[in-house]
């Protein structure tokens, strides 16, 4: 009798412990690999909001109109979040452990086309700060280029 009782608790505590071994190496695996990725993809596709929402913010600082203060402080406000988005995806890119296995699955960019999207988002805000519409321009067709996004619909 006491020895079904050891194997009934015995059981049971290694099936508690199997399941706990389980349940951590699960939360491991979402907080150091998955959750990394998703914030990435996540970030790419903020990125598109700008592309469409600021297409037609510019200004031509070669031609003599005067730009009016409420516009300049759009163009301040979108400047500053262009380079906000540029960081973030800098940082979620440089976060993500293993990013080559994540790129051979399909489930990253190249590394290479993520800090280009991060470097044409800080030149648009230069750019955009600048009054350089043709320099804008040329950044938000590569940012779309390297999203797939066609960024003239």
């Amino acid at each position: 009798m006491d020895s079904e009782i050891f194997k009934i608790v015995l059981t049971s505590a290694l099936t508690i412990f199997g399941g706990v071994i389980v349940l951590v190496g699960g939360q491991i695996a979402i907080r150091f690999f998955i959750d990394p990725v998703h914030n990435q993809s996540k970030i790419l596709g903020q990125i598109i909001n700008p592309l469409i929402l600021y297409a037609n913010l510019s200004y031509d600082r070669e031609k003599d109109e005067p730009v009016d203060d409420d516009f300049m402080k759009k163009i301040e406000a979108a400047s500053g979040i262009l380079r906000q988005q540029a960081s973030q995806l800098r940082a979620a890119t440089y976060s993500i452990k293993w990013y080559r296995l994540f790129r051979l699955l399909g489930l990253v960019p190249k590394k290479s086309d993520a800090d280009s999207i991060s470097s044409a988002l800080i030149g648009w805000s230069n750019h955009l700060l600048g009054g350089q519409p043709a320099s804008c321009i040329s950044a938000r067709e590569k940012i779309g280029r390297l999203l797939g996004v066609d960024v003239h619909r």
